[in-house]
């Protein structure tokens, strides 16, 4: 299942999903990266830097899920780009979190809380 989160930005994912495979990891990450920057004794700018490089490596991740989640809400890709920015992000990812999806389909996709009947897509 993860495969096919990360594997682009089409489709649509639940609030739970998005949970699962985008906020938690993400912030876990961070949280792990400064602690064990504290504990090995590095100073703030090293665990920045630390942080910024966690940043770098799991943006593309980060970027497909929330995608799909605005897809789930009917907003368009580009609006990752609140994800980027300061203090709107946090505010964005609330948004993502609490906000429900679309019921039924949308243009992005169909609802991903309805099962699929036929066949299952090709990978």
């Amino acid at each position: 299942m993860a495969s096919m989160i990360y594997k682009g930005p089409q489709g649509r994912i639940t609030r739970k999903v998005f949970l699962y495979f985008g906020a938690i990891p993400f912030f876990g990450i961070m949280a792990i990266s400064s602690f064990v920057g504290a504990a090995v004794g590095l100073s703030d700018k090293e665990i920045s830097r630390m942080l910024v490089f966690m940043v770098l490596v799991f943006i593309y991740p980060w970027a497909m899920v929330c995608v799909k989640r605005f897809h789930d809400v009917g907003f368009p890709g580009w609006a990752f780009a609140a994800m980027l920015i300061p203090y709107l992000n946090t505010i964005t990812l609330i948004f993502l979190a609490c906000y429900p999806g679309d019921k039924g389909e949308n243009k992005y996709g169909p609802d991903p809380k309805k099962p699929r009947v036929g066949k299952p897509e090709e990978a």
